[in-house]
């Protein structure tokens, strides 16, 4: 059972993304954009002797669809902003914003920043496209289906897509709100943001990046999409990376499964899945798609007798949406209350995910689980996962699959039983109060009660950008104490190393009191671990001591490195860092020790703060 409380305001402990694109100051406006001046002003996005365009509020719907051809560099680039220095972080918080209709970019090393792409025309299909654009950041918009009622079927708010045999590569989606597809609730998919396949083979959409967006009441609320049967997309997407989002459904889009009617507790959606992952990127590691450290819940399944909101899904938050999906690196997820937890595919890593909640809710008990891999899903790697409170817990009929270090709290076991693959092994895993169907093994614990796990509760934020609420779940958490953590050296804490993640254990808030060295540098928990401040601390890995110069300066962490390296150092120590807890590397010239300190905490709380143009060095 889970528990909530709301915050009085935006600001949260969710850490950013470590990948996100840094904002350089666009400097001062080159063109003021405004109501009064808008048919003039916005033709002059194409002019290569402006750069930074400053919108004022207002609403430029009335225009039609924006199309940026021209491009700037790594050092100079354009951006397309809202214009006043209000210190809010996303234009979801505005009270007054710069409306638009759609946008095209097919320039490159653009920033979109702040605005609102609400589109009224029945004719607009795609709200905004990076189309063959390269280093496009769209950050802190707010991307609205409210006012729209497509005349097409194909709707989506982003789209990365190749155009003309030329790639959009190295994009950054992040801080965005996306919310409101389908609002006339067509029998259609459509995607919050979708990473394309290739129409031709020089189309490869790669290295895009998804992070700390809040997705929600969108078919797929992130796709990774693929079209065929035979997986022969002529352009494969590579190296997608998926992480720090919101994605969600609300009681908006559920209907009665029988009737289709609306219903805020149906046990049906017009929406379909989380995350989808439909296209095979490769075996080099640099290719896989990573999907990590996300937060998804409310999927239901759509229903048989009312198309709505799709072509047809069970509701799953994490999904391999057909047979070629492979390759993809699920780690770190919060996944809740849907119908299907993770349903992998061939190749794919599944560790360190917290799973709760996973309940039938249409009656067919058949298509529900935390963790379902199926006869088609050969060569997976299960490990590390907690899954608390679920009809069923886990599925074992794929082959050469390795399920091991998983713990199971209070799982139910309500899916009819099939019998596993010969070559499908589950080793070490701990249940407590739970059946042990699909968990053969004499290397298996079995426990009487949830409270001998020994965890506590796992308590997390959520809705990053507009309603942020902290959410609890009863023995989420591995501690020191739990049983489970005796069998951490009987299976691969590497898993995530060539994924960036450097060390892979049980979901925890507190891995610096779980037991469990997280952080891969040979010491466990405060106060063994240097980089631990105290049993509470949410990281081992500290930026003063990870082995890394985060901040450039030529110099790496509180000792120079020494700690991790046999107690030799490396390089020179790192003046900005006090201790080896310390988070944060680099500081602005003559900060004194009291600042520097007040900027972490502020940092901590999240980027709301932030004024737009600042960036997120400016952030930390």
């Amino acid at each position: 059972m889970l528990f909530a409380s709301r915050s009085a305001g935006a600001a949260t402990n969710l850490e950013d993304s470590p990948y996100l694109a840094v904002i350089p100051d666009p400097g001062t406006c080159d063109v003021i954009i405004t109501p009064a001046n808008a048919a003039t002003t916005l033709t002059l996005l194409n002019d290569t002797t402006k750069r930074v365009f400053c919108v004022r509020p207002g609403d430029y719907r009335s225009l039609g669809e924006m199309l940026i051809t021209t491009s700037g560099n790594q050092q100079n680039r354009r951006f397309l902003r809202f214009g006043s220095q209000d210190g809010l972080r996303n234009a979801v918080q505005r009270p007054e914003r710069a409306l638009f209709e759609s946008l095209e970019i097919q320039g490159s090393w653009w920033v979109i920043q702040g605005l609102s792409i609400q589109p009224r025309n029945a004719a607009t299909g795609w709200f905004v496209t990076i189309h063959g654009g390269d280093n496009i950041i769209l950050d802190g918009n707010l991307f609205d289906g409210i006012d729209h009622v497509p005349q097409t079927t194909n709707q989506n708010a982003i789209v990365m897509a190749g155009l003309s045999g030329n790639s959009a590569t190295f994009n950054s989606v992040q801080n965005n709100v996306v919310r409101n597809g389908n609002q006339p609730r067509m029998p259609s998919d459509y995607s919050g943001i979708m990473v394309l396949w290739g129409t031709t083979a020089s189309e490869n959409n790669d290295y895009n990046k998804i992070l700390d967006n809040e997705v929600y009441d969108w078919g797929d609320g992130i796709s990774v999409a693929g079209h065929t049967s035979d997986c022969s997309e002529p352009g494969i997407q590579h190296g997608t990376v998926i992480d720090g989002n919101d994605v969600y459904i609300t009681s908006a889009k559920r209907i009665d499964c029988n009737t289709g009617a609306l219903d805020p507790n149906g046990g049906c959606a017009c929406a379909e899945n989380g995350i989808d992952v439909k296209l095979d990127p490769g075996a080099s590691s640099a290719s896989w798609t990573r999907i990590t450290n996300n937060r998804l819940w409310g999927f239901r399944p759509t229903s048989p007798t009312h198309a709505c909101g799709g072509s047809g899904a069970l509701g799953t938050a994490l999904t391999a949406g057909n047979s070629c999906s492979a390759h993809v690196f699920a780690a770190q997820n919060v996944i809740l209350d849907s119908t299907l937890g993770i349903a992998p595919s061939r190749n794919w890593i599944v560790a360190g995910n917290l799973i709760s909640d996973i309940r039938i809710s249409d009656g067919r008990a058949c298509c529900s689980a935390a963790i379902l891999p199926s006869t088609i899903s050969p060569d997976l790697v299960v490990q590390f996962n907690t899954i608390v409170d679920v009809d069923t817990a886990y599925e074992d009929l794929s082959a050469n699959t390795d399920t091991r270090c998983n713990d199971v709290i209070n799982n139910l076991g309500l899916k009819p039983a099939t019998p596993p693959n010969p070559t499908h092994y589950t080793s070490y895993n701990y249940l407590y109060n739970s059946s042990t169907e699909n968990f053969n093994g004499s290397t298996n614990q079995l426990f009487a009660t949830a409270q001998q796990s020994q965890n506590a509760d796992y308590c997390f934020w959520r809705r990053r950008w507009t309603a942020p609420e902290r959410v609890c779940i009863p023995f989420g958490r591995t501690t020191a104490a739990s049983p489970h953590v005796a069998a951490v050296s009987h299976c691969d804490q590497s898993l995530g190393a060539s994924y960036g993640i450097a060390s892979i254990s049980y979901p925890t808030t507190h891995p610096c009191d779980d037991g469990v060295d997280n952080d891969g540098d040979g010491f466990i928990d405060w106060p063994a671990d240097p980089g631990c401040a105290d049993a509470a601390s949410n990281r081992e890995d500290s930026r003063c001591q990870n082995g890394l110069d985060d901040d450039g300066d030529g110099q790496i962490d509180f000792d120079g490195g020494a700690s991790l390296n046999a107690g030799i150092p490396f390089a020179l120590r790192d003046g900005s860092c006090p201790t080896a807890s310390w988070n944060q590397e680099g500081t602005a010239c003559g900060l004194g020790a009291e600042l520097v300190g007040v900027l972490w905490v502020l940092r901590r709380r999240g980027r709301t703060g932030v004024p737009f143009g600042a960036g997120r060095q400016a952030a930390a």
